[in-house]
């Protein structure tokens, strides 16, 4: 199983793909105490995955999240490649996105109300225990444990009214697209120019 300089380039490959790859290791996926009381899980807590991980003295002595933080490219230094689960992939679920009554009430959707996505789904007890607007919290990586929502690739890319009398598309509104999205609650409420705005990072939530 030892390559050898003297061989030829061919018995080279043949020999190097005999050799056996390096050993994964079975990885868990503990969530910290915080992330529990807040009804996060490793797979869950998005916004811990992308700013704690082998960025935080804490979570690198803990092992906080081992498997997810690996998944994401910010593995610890220690770790082997993290062997995938012996199980097959969990299918997702159409999950349904039921407002609350107050919301209903103030004609707010789960796609409009962008101040309860950040602050509730699985921040809120009551929140968890009805599974209100369960696929909007999911695609804002707030979803309830064990959620897995399926979601919609095929966006459209609906101009406003003004920028088509001005002859301007999604595509070539770029000032447009700077400079609303996110920025504008009338183009948040509307859903203007929606394939635009995600391909720029700035995708509504939901």
């Amino acid at each position: 199983g030892v390559l050898n300089a003297n061989d030829g380039y061919a018995s080279l490959i043949t020999r190097s793909r005999m050799l056996s790859p390096p050993p994964c290791s079975r990885c868990d996926n503990q969530a910290t105490d915080w992330m529990k009381s807040q009804g996060q899980s490793c797979e869950t807590g998005t916004w811990q995955i992308q700013n704690k991980c082998n960025q935080d003295p804490t979570w690198i002595s803990a092992g906080y999240c081992r498997k997810s933080c690996f998944e994401a490219g910010r593995g610890y230094g220690d770790d082997n490649a993290c062997c995938p689960d012996a199980t097959t992939v969990k299918e997702c679920t159409n999950c349904d996105d039921t407002p609350t009554t107050w919301m209903t009430s103030n004609n707010q959707t789960c796609d409009t109300a962008t101040w309860s996505i950040r602050n509730k789904c699985n921040a809120d007890v009551s929140w968890q225990s009805a599974g209100y607007c369960r696929k909007s919290c999911f695609d804002a990586g707030r979803g309830y444990s064990n959620d897995n929502c399926c979601s919609c690739t095929e966006c459209d890319n609906t101009p406003t009214h003004y920028m088509t009398s001005q002859g301007e598309s999604c595509e070539t509104g770029t000032w447009y697209i700077q400079n609303n999205c996110q920025e504008n609650t009338a183009w948040a409420d509307a859903g203007y120019c929606r394939k635009s705005c995600f391909e720029a990072a700035q995708g509504y939530e939901g």
